[in-house]
């Protein structure tokens, strides 16, 4: 079945260039085209669309206040904007205003498909609710987000890509790791109103077939980092879980409280150390912490990262002091940098990696059915 879109411009080679990307991919134009958002609410009003696409060009501000105003009206309809330059500016007034996904015009060929796909892609059944694991570090350094990369990478399926969601809200690791310069971050879905599989999926950058990437506002703002309210976390999550069958939350730093509202909703966490007496104190300071705000003990699995022969510090003397059974992974420094320095996962850049053996047994405990396939 053609989906519909609606498109507003004035345009006549934005028209055909639309029309052309949308021929084989199961879209066509709406029988009219709006030439400014009078039109628009007119065509709306005779025949609703999933999918309307706006061109901004050539006042992209002022036309967004009143696109805001015509999204409101329609929340049925899912609004993409297209535009000649994009900058931050324009993108945060555009989710300001309703507004899904903003693309250039030049992309218009290559990514216009792909962006009507997501929002039309059985999005208005939220399915069931999906996995979430969260992954905690006791320390800097310890290797936390290398382990989630690739647990969302061992556990991601093409065509069922795991999310990765970056709470790093210092550096943004996973966008430095994959070598992305994402447009829209974690704070675009934090303010936004209305939450929902459609948002959180239109938002999300794609790393690769297997895995999706909800930025850090780092990665976006890096120069002008503003104040992050988690208090909505929550709600995001819990979208993200219907948008997503598999979703992996990197938190390195994050408030006590945050972290057992995390763990709470979790369906695995794991706090990530490695063998020294000050990382060792540091998790176990950490589960206390998380006790006192409601998480049983029992709800975190802490795992000894970069383990080798011959260590001062030992598997059972970790155990003895969390007074929990400890899962390890097996050092392999030079592995884990050439992923970091070529932005791939460990599958791709060293296949044998003994690390990616560890972290393919511990994605099977976290997630069986996927891990396997």
């Amino acid at each position: 079945m053609q989906t519909p879109v609606l498109l507003m411009t004035t345009d006549a080679a934005v028209s055909t260039e639309v029309a052309k990307a949308l021929r084989a991919n199961g879209h066509v134009l709406h029988s009219a085209t709006a030439r400014d958002p009078r039109d628009l609410i007119a065509a709306l009003t005779r025949e609703p669309a999933p999918v309307v696409l706006v061109d901004l060009d050539p006042q992209p501000r002022q036309l967004l206040e009143e696109i805001g105003g015509v999204a409101e009206r329609f929340p049925a309809s899912r609004f993409v904007a297209i535009l000649s330059k994009v900058n931050d500016e324009v993108l945060m007034a555009a989710m300001e205003a309703g507004v899904r996904r903003v693309l250039p015009k030049q992309s218009i060929a290559t990514d216009l498909q792909g962006v009507l796909n997501r929002l039309t892609s059985n999005s208005v059944n939220r399915g069931p609710q999906g996995d979430l694991i969260t992954i905690f570090s006791a320390g800097g350094g310890c290797g936390a987000t290398t382990i989630a990369a690739n647990l969302a990478n061992e556990i991601g399926q093409d065509g069922q890509p795991a999310l990765l969601v970056d709470l790093d809200l210092t550096y943004g690791s996973l966008s430095l790791y994959f070598g992305l310069e994402p447009h829209y971050a974690l704070d675009h879905v934090l303010g936004y109103t209305q939450v929902d599989v459609d948002l959180i999926r239109s938002t999300a950058s794609v790393v690769g077939p297997r895995v999706h990437l909800m930025a850090s506002t780092a990665s976006t703002s890096f120069t002008r980092p503003e104040p992050v309210d988690l208090s909505r976390i929550g709600v995001v999550l819990r979208e993200a879980r219907h948008a997503y069958k598999h979703t992996i939350v990197d938190a390195p730093r994050v408030p006590h409280g945050v972290a057992a509202a995390l763990a709470e909703q979790s369906t695995h966490s794991l706090l990530v150390f490695q063998l020294t007496v000050k990382n060792i104190r540091l998790a176990r300071s950490m589960l206390q912490a998380l006790e006192e705000h409601g998480v049983p003990r029992d709800r975190i699995i802490p795992v000894a990262n970069r383990c080798a022969r011959g260590m001062a510090v030992s598997k059972e003397d970790a155990a003895k002091v969390l007074g929990m059974d400890v899962r390890t992974l097996r050092n392999d420094y030079a592995a884990a940098a050439e992923c970091f320095n070529f932005g791939k996962p460990l599958a791709e850049a060293s296949p044998r990696s003994v690390l990616r053996k560890d972290l393919q047994e511990l994605a099977v405990r976290l997630a069986p059915v996927a891990a396997a396939n």
